[in-house]
């Protein structure tokens, strides 16, 4: 009786899986074709199975064509095999140069030839306004002031009590409050805003977080930041050129990814901080920025390492070249997950990061976090939301041509 029912259980089981079956099956062929017209764009033409037989009919007798590997040989004697004389390396870097001249050729002719965006003469540079959405701990005004450009007037939009509490006991600034808060009125009365930045939150956009809600979660506010981008264009007219930056997670799901490409019209910059500084922390940048698209990340001169960071103590020594891409978990200082212990030697013993080198990791000034007798975690937690001071500068740099700098005259 038993073994009836079993069989019966697994006749339904194969006739329900049929049909998924076919449709992997097929959903597998379109992706081999998809692969094959790829490498056939960057120089590599393959043939079809057909094509390949085709070809060994003609050129091989049926003998060498037969031919297979001797039991107990290495040698291959069956068809020759094709041989590519470039290597994966360079095929992702032709890969990356030919999004980044997409890029580039679609950001650069369309806004940065506006009369708007004309670089000023030195005498009629102004002071620059901004607007920090999800401001963070003010990482965005760290940059603008270590680029030396000169800030007139700093809006922030920050709910996270202690984090705004690091930025105003570091920087004059001005708290707007909750983002869903900031109407069309209010900036009005703010206005005329130059540049505008925003990194929202990304858990429900990455692909790490398994209970991810999408644009139904913190997603969301990525249409605000859309909304707040477009009043402000509107308020400024064809007087004032706006500046934007938007930053995100690189690891998001597609069909996200490709929802924000269509609504800001472009296609995201990714930057992995491992170019500047001795830890991991690759992001997407969508912005307006002139020659942001065209920027190359991983030929920055003198990268620091991991070691680099350390160097102020010679007992401490990194176990690894960079650190793990740094978060508000406390499992993101270790060499990987799942494994204890932290990735610093100090006397013979392994142990974890201290706040003062996370925060020279990030670019920041030494006990920048350290306000209010903070404790340890919590400033750790505040430094895992925080942006990478030199990507920032090094996406922010072009401004300097536009804006006042404490060299202009």
């Amino acid at each position: 009786m038993m073994a009836s029912a079993n069989k019966e259980m697994m006749d339904v089981e194969t006739s329900e899986s049929d049909d998924d079956i076919l449709d992997r099956s097929q959903l597998r062929l379109r992706n081999i074709e998809d692969n094959r017209r790829y490498l056939s764009e960057l120089g590599f033409p393959l043939k079809s199975p057909e094509d390949n037989s085709t070809t060994l009919a003609e050129g091989q007798s049926k003998e060498t064509k037969d031919k297979k590997r001797k039991k107990g040989s290495r040698t291959y004697e069956g068809p020759p095999r094709p041989c590519h004389s470039r290597t994966c390396k360079e095929i992702g870097q032709k890969r990356q140069k030919m999004k980044n001249d997409k890029h580039s050729k679609q950001t650069d002719n369309s806004e940065m030839n506006s009369p708007l965006f004309k670089i000023p003469v030195v005498e009629s540079r102004r002071k620059i306004h901004v607007l920090s959405l999800f401001d963070g701990i003010g990482s965005g005004l760290v940059s603008l002031k270590s680029l030396g450009i000169k800030v007139e007037v700093y809006f922030t939009s920050e709910i996270n009590g202690k984090a705004d509490l690091v930025t105003r006991l570091n920087h004059n600034v001005i708290p707007l409050g909750n983002v869903l808060h900031i109407s069309r009125e209010l900036l009005e009365q703010i206005s005329p805003i130059d540049l505008i930045i925003a990194g929202p939150p990304c858990n429900d956009l990455s692909v790490v977080n398994p209970r991810r809600q999408g644009f139904k979660g913190s997603g969301r506010y990525i249409f605000k930041f859309l909304s707040i981008l477009q009043d402000i264009e509107s308020i400024n007219g064809d007087s004032r050129p706006t500046f934007w930056l938007l930053e995100n997670t690189a690891h998001m799901l597609l069909r996200y990814k490709a929802i924000i490409n269509d609504l800001l019209k472009r296609e995201p910059v990714r930057c992995d901080a491992k170019h500047f500084t001795g830890m991991r922390r690759a992001r997407s940048f969508w912005g307006n920025i002139p020659r942001m698209c065209s920027s190359t990340f991983d030929t920055c001169e003198n990268p620091e390492t991991l070691d680099d960071v350390l160097s102020y103590n010679k007992k401490r020594k990194a176990m690894v070249p960079y650190a793990r891409t740094i978060t508000t978990s406390s499992n993101s200082l270790s060499i990987k997950n799942g494994v204890k212990g932290g990735l610093v030697i100090d006397n013979g013993k392994q142990c974890n990061l201290t706040v003062g080198e996370i925060e020279r990791l990030f670019g920041l000034p030494l006990n920048y976090t350290g306000v209010q007798n903070m404790n340890p975690e919590c400033r750790r937690t505040l430094l895992g939301r925080a942006w990478c001071i030199p990507v920032i500068k090094h996406l922010l740099s072009p401004l300097k041509h536009y804006f006042r700098t404490r060299n202009s005259q």
